[in-house]
């Protein structure tokens, strides 16, 4: 009986050290790359996924021509949808609902005639 104890003791050390080593690398975010406004002046980038919230302030002379800008949001589930919320310096607000996500991926957003568009990049 001792020695099923101990094998059963060992099998589920290894488990546990092999899901902490391994296990604990899934992704938990995704980005949003906003491409070709910087002359709108966004200050603030607000993204809204149920009842959480994730704001992010944004510097304007980290908003580059050529690169754009890149935020990472945190989420609690593999893929779904948010809502994204733009304040710009004029005090206008643009806003765009139901944009999917997936952690681990990337969306390229923009503003087309004063409305938000989105593209998924490089994920079905």
């Amino acid at each position: 009986m001792q020695k099923l104890f101990r094998r059963l003791l060992v099998i589920l050390i290894v488990v546990l050290l092999g899901w902490f080593l391994f296990g604990g690398n899934t992704p938990d975010s995704f980005h949003l790359k906003f491409s070709g406004m910087s002359d709108l002046g966004v200050q603030q980038i607000i993204v809204t996924e149920g009842n959480k919230q994730h704001i992010f302030a944004v510097d304007s002379s980290n908003w580059d021509i050529i690169s754009d800008y890149d935020i990472e949001v945190l989420s609690g589930s593999l893929f779904g949808a948010v809502e994204l919320d733009l304040l710009l310096a004029n005090g206008k607000m643009l806003r765009l609902q139901k944009m999917e996500y997936k952690v681990g991926k990337a969306n390229y957003v923009t503003e087309y005639e004063g409305r938000l568009k989105y593209v998924k990049a490089h994920w079905q």
